[in-house]
């Protein structure tokens, strides 16, 4: 009798013992991530640290301590991080996409298209990773293929003003110049401060041989902030000399 008084408090502590360390882990990942919302990535990544030393097999913790060493530029940190998220759920598509964007920025062009297919794959609404894919496929100069995810992720989001720019963008890339322009209105009226809209509306309608409203969208983009529209300015807006 003895002996299983015994064995049964054993079991007791180590029940209490692994109940204790979750709990660790959850007051830890919890005080990483008000840390991160409140931009303190450093601190958020020694709390999730801790809350994956009491837990090691915290998927979410990996994940938030990935997108924390992203915001702080250790890329390859951040890889490693997604890599081990992704090994303790591979059904997480929004890790698929994080990592894609990390792999993209070292250079893994390969590695982030297959990251935002699997992430789409996994979850086929997820606008985002089309936008993601679109804009990868841009670097790649395959503008046919970005407007075609950049569509479907203005399709998803509709008031994704920056998917619209984005379609304007592939459709002057492939000399669309009047579908591009029409889909910059539809950017500029989501979102009406938008100055790289203007400029770019701007080159479509000089394009077309409208020198005036390039001329006034690219002024339009310089008071909204856009500074790469005053060299066109310069260029083609200058009052003509009488003769």
């Amino acid at each position: 009798m003895k002996n299983i008084s015994i064995m049964i408090s054993i079991i007791l502590l180590t029940f209490s013992a692994i109940n204790l360390s979750a709990q660790t882990a959850d007051s830890f990942f919890a005080k990483g991530m008000e840390k991160a919302v409140k931009g303190n990535n450093i601190g958020a990544i020694a709390n999730f640290n801790k809350a994956i030393k009491a837990n090691p097999k915290f998927e979410e913790a990996y994940k938030q301590r990935g997108i924390a060493k992203a915001e702080i530029k250790d890329y390859p940190g951040a890889i490693a991080d997604y890599n081990k998220a992704i090994e303790l759920n591979p059904k997480q598509p929004e890790t698929y996409n994080n990592r894609g964007i990390s792999r993209e920025i070292t250079g893994d062009i390969a590695g982030a298209i297959t990251d935002y297919t699997k992430a789409i794959e996994l979850k086929p609404d997820y606008a985002m990773a089309y936008y993601n894919r679109g804009l990868t496929k841009v670097t790649m100069k395959d503008h046919k293929a970005a407007l075609l995810d950049f569509i479907k992720a203005a399709e998803l989001n509709p008031k994704n003003g920056d998917a619209f720019n984005n379609i304007g963008y592939a459709k002057y890339q492939l000399m669309d110049y009047k579908g591009a322009i029409l889909a910059w209105d539809k950017a500029i009226e989501l979102k009406p401060k938008f100055g790289m809209a203007y400029a770019n509306r701007g080159n479509a309608r000089y394009s077309l041989g409208d020198e005036a409203g390039g001329c006034e969208d690219w002024k339009k983009a310089v008071e909204l902030g856009c500074n790469e529209a005053k060299s066109a300015i310069d260029e083609f807006c200058k009052p003509k000399e009488k003769k």
